[in-house]
């Protein structure tokens, strides 16, 4: 049986919502800062589309 309720906001939006310090996680991962590269499998139309909305 799948989880009930609402999803779990991130840390990010608890903070900015002003939530109890307590219910804050602070163990929270946090991913690397680097680029994500392309696959190569992709075709040219689907490369300039990842060069349009891949984050830099």
């Amino acid at each position: 049986m799948g989880k009930r309720g609402p999803v779990s906001k991130s840390t990010g939006l608890r903070i900015l919502h002003g939530d109890r310090k307590d219910r804050i996680n602070t163990h929270e991962p946090v991913p690397p800062a680097e680029a994500v590269t392309p696959s190569d499998w992709l075709s040219d139309k689907a490369r300039a589309i990842w060069e349009r909305l891949a984050p830099t």
